[in-house]
């Protein structure tokens, strides 16, 4: 079972590691949702997925408004699909730098995000990715 609390309250956090991220670049939180704002007036929402590997600052933007989204929608209707709370998992355990981050406090744990067999699953299928790249 999902508590939606914790998740909301990691969600918070989450959103807090991506503000520090961006003021080691020296771009403010509201920077980043101007940011985030010009991208999709420039490329559509669509062509989005494109855009974040070519820019680290903007693939920052983005998540950091995908947090707000989530926390709007967690507000609303108190539940998150595993889709999403997969994608706020992933957002922590697959960026080296926030992973870093989120490592150095005890009080804090991307698993909540997910249930005990979605998380076993996702393992699951890290595992498998990291057999088949080593052939």
């Amino acid at each position: 079972m999902i508590d939606y609390d914790l998740v909301e309250d990691h969600i918070e956090v989450l959103k807090g590691t991506f503000e520090y991220k961006a003021s080691e670049l020296g771009v403010t939180g509201d920077e980043l949702l101007l940011l985030r704002d010009k991208l999709v007036s420039d490329n559509g929402k669509t062509e989005l997925n494109k855009i974040w590997k070519k820019d680290a600052l903007g693939k920052l933007a983005l998540d950091y408004y995908y947090c707000f989204e989530q926390l709007d929608r967690l507000k609303k209707k108190h539940f998150l699909s595993e889709a999403i709370r997969t994608r706020l998992y992933r957002m922590v355990t697959m960026n080296e730098h926030i992973k870093k981050i989120w490592d150095t406090d005890n009080s804090i744990s991307e698993d909540c995000f997910l249930q005990e067999q979605e998380l076993s699953k996702i393992k699951a299928q890290a595992n498998a990715w990291k057999q088949y790249r080593k052939r």
